[in-house]
């Protein structure tokens, strides 16, 4: 018996623990009036207000969907109701319900427990927490399960044809302190997500003889007592199923005219999350208390981590608007992608409208002048845009706002320190991605995590090497060959030497050098069957329009290889850029090999590509350099669903220097000390590169047993 009564007590105390967690104060009406467009009524009442009501919350609807339930906010409020002592009393029509719904409810009237109550409480929090998401009809099953809910129906209206449409509720505190409500809004997920709603809220203090006169009416219905209608439980009754109609996310069926085909209600996909990723979520949520940089290799789901973020702080009520902004038009078109999948795919219904402003689309202005549940996609070549919208918003806006800063090394350059200093300031959540974040320049490098927050290390790190133990980025093999300098580039050396260069500046005299296309066709000629095997998904990253026709010209003199493009960068042509159609076509395999300069660094998401040729390659000693590097080989890192054996390959190109009384080996910064110049051997700037390619690649995955 004495243990009995100790778990009873702890029971008790832990209930106490997760109701104190809430300010339980009752008194205070936040607005009369609930309007779509104009206040929040989910987020703004509800979800405060439910949490507090120690007897329960009584709701009459017209119709009903248990997926509102399964919204984050919707079920955190419930969850906190129950812990505070409060049940639910569901009143519906019988017509027009979901099938799981109804058999949900079924089935918890079933397995109903009969354990004490405070037990049932207890075990419904611990279950319901113990879920990252969960669906509705499974909470409207343990509800019931666990008594606390019941779900009563109207199954006839006295006189002909008539159908129970009335939607009012109310919030209960105390017998005497509740809220009672009334207007077009149903007990569903279209009412909390398409439907243009408005709601009136009286408060039982304040007009008592309206609120205790309607308190009564639900009352009478609730029992079975009123004249007009026939109620009985949902179990028990005759129910009339919906029917399938035409159904358009964006623009959804209203909820009367059925045919006479059944169907499920729309299931939207769960947005899950790897391991990493949810560490990511937690620093971000947690440790950093939203603001901070994530480091994450190319390929390994910035964008997805960023996006459940997103949609976690929408469906919790802390925000209610985001914008991201990055340079690269394809990294854009790829989030306004994801954000329409978020609210089509995955069911974040509080977006309105998705904004963007690039490319030929100017929308920032509208998305500023009213950004509450809208997403604005804008441009960061241009900082000036981001600064305008940023400033157009309240101190009370930038408080509800995500602000993602894809490629966050982007932000140190010197036009955005000059634009957009300051410009988080009061913004509540801000979030840097990059996979190299830290710029060779400090200042630039501190401006960035200034503006963003959350100290100067990044918040989060998962790098290259860490992804392909863990198996999220694939393994692959590495083959450099070696070239000498040419007489054109001796002369572009000297010509480099006279003025007051960088080592790295130097060194980029060979990166467009056609050496490297001699030592191709070399290893071509020796391989042609390797060549071919590698031809078969493949991208060539050049430096110049010049050496990158110089590959075209092997390719089809040496292999007679016709499946390939060209594809060049409108600042390297002077022209615009090719087609948009030319990725689809690779992707199809009417195109195999792409040769590029100027393209694909970033934004180029194909799992299907196996192999990378570094015709410009850059250093890997200094994060600014090796940047590029890390998002070429990122490009074919990528998991191939379609392909588990994929295994990626990557040809580059070192220098070999030449102990010949040249320039180059008297002059060629590649030591410390300038006066001790490299005489011979590999450059030091490739063999930096080559020895992290080769040991990243000697890699494998980790195989956990357990």
């Amino acid at each position: 018996m004495k243990l009995i009564i100790l778990n009873m007590l702890q029971l008790v105390k832990r209930l106490l623990v997760f109701i104190l967690k809430e300010d339980l104060d009752f008194s205070e009406i936040l607005s009369h009036h609930y309007r779509t467009g104009d206040v929040d009524w989910w987020n703004d009442f509800y979800a405060k207000v439910i949490p507090r009501c120690k007897i329960g919350y009584w709701r009459a609807s017209a119709y009903f969907s248990s997926a509102l339930y399964g919204l984050p906010v919707i079920r955190s409020a419930i969850l906190k109701m129950i812990a505070n002592g409060g049940k639910i009393r569901l009143l519906t029509s019988n017509k027009e319900l979901f099938k799981h719904d109804v058999e949900a409810a079924k089935k918890g009237y079933q397995e109903q427990v009969k354990t004490n109550e405070v037990t049932n409480r207890l075990e419904f929090i611990e279950y319901v927490e113990s879920k990252k998401t969960m669906k509705g009809h499974d909470i409207i099953y343990n509800l019931i399960k666990f008594n606390l809910m019941d779900w009563k129906v109207v199954t006839h209206v006295k006189g002909k044809n008539k159908l129970y449409h009335e939607k009012i509720g109310f919030f209960i505190d105390s017998p005497d302190e509740y809220y009672y409500f009334n207007g077009s809004l149903n007990e569903s997920m279209s009412a909390a997500t398409f439907s243009h709603e408005s709601v009136e809220v009286f408060h039982s203090a304040k007009d008592p003889l309206k609120c205790s006169s309607i308190k009564e009416v639900f009352t009478q219905m609730w029992f079975n007592l009123d004249k007009h209608l026939v109620v009985d439980f949902v179990n028990e009754a005759e129910i009339e199923f919906k029917t399938k109609k035409q159904f358009n996310k964006a623009n959804p069926i209203d909820d009367s005219e059925p045919v006479d085909v059944e169907v499920e209600e729309v299931e939207y996909e769960t947005l899950s999350l790897r391991h990493y990723q949810e560490d990511a979520v937690n620093a971000f949520l947690k440790d950093g208390a939203g603001k901070g940089i994530f480091s994450m290799a190319t390929g390994t789901g910035k964008t997805r981590t960023a996006n459940y973020i997103l949609k976690y702080l929408f469906e919790t009520g802390e925000i209610n608007t985001a914008i991201v902004c990055v340079e690269n038009t394809p990294v854009l078109d790829q989030w306004a992608e994801s954000w329409h999948e978020l609210k089509n795919r995955y069911g974040l219904m509080q977006i309105e409208n998705i904004y963007t402003h690039y490319g030929g689309n100017k929308n920032s202005r509208t998305y500023g002048m009213n950004p509450v549940n809208k997403l604005l996609v804008i441009g960061r070549s241009n900082p000036s845009r981001l600064s305008r919208v940023v400033k157009m918003l309240t101190p009370e806006q930038k408080q509800k706002l995500l602000l993602i800063h894809d490629e966050v090394h982007g932000l140190g350059t010197p036009t955005c320190r000059e634009k957009l200093l300051d410009h988080t300031e009061h913004i509540r959540y801000t979030l840097g991605l990059s996979a190299t974040w830290e710029r060779f320049d400090e200042e630039e490098t501190e401006f960035i995590s200034s503006e963003i927050g959350g100290g100067s290390e990044a918040l989060f790190s998962y790098p290259l090497e860490q992804a392909i133990r863990d198996g999220w980025l694939i393994e692959f093999d590495y083959l450099p060959l070696e070239y000498s300098r040419s007489t054109e580039d001796a002369l572009r050396f000297e010509e480099k030497s006279k003025g007051n260069s960088m080592p790295w500046e130097m060194e980029g005299v060979y990166k467009q050098s056609l050496e490297k296309t001699k030592a191709f066709k070399k290893w071509v000629e020796e391989n042609p069957q390797d060549a071919l095997e590698m031809l078969e998904s493949c991208v060539f990253f050049c430096k110049t329009k010049a050496q990158g026709e110089s590959i075209a010209d092997v390719l089809v003199g040496e292999l007679h290889f016709s499946k390939h493009h060209q594809y060049y960068s409108s600042e390297i042509t002077g022209q615009a850029s090719d087609p948009k159609d030319v990725l689809e076509k690779f992707k199809s395999g009417e195109l195999t090999t792409l040769i590029t300069a100027g393209k694909l660094d970033q934004g180029f998401d194909m799992p299907e590509l196996k192999n990378v040729v570094l015709m410009e390659s850059d250093a890997s000693d200094f994060s600014e350099k090796r940047r590029k590097l890390v998002q070429r080989i990122g490009r074919m890192l990528r998991i191939d669903p379609e392909n588990p054996a994929k295994r990626g390959f990557v040809l580059d190109f070192i220098r070999r220097i030449e102990d010949d009384g040249h320039l180059e080996s008297t002059k060629n910064h590649e030591e410390e000390d300038r006066n001790n110049p490299l005489k011979s051997g590999i450059s030091i700037f490739d063999l930096d590169r080559s020895t992290w390619l080769q040991g990243v690649s000697t890699i494998t995955k980790v195989v956990n047993d357990d």
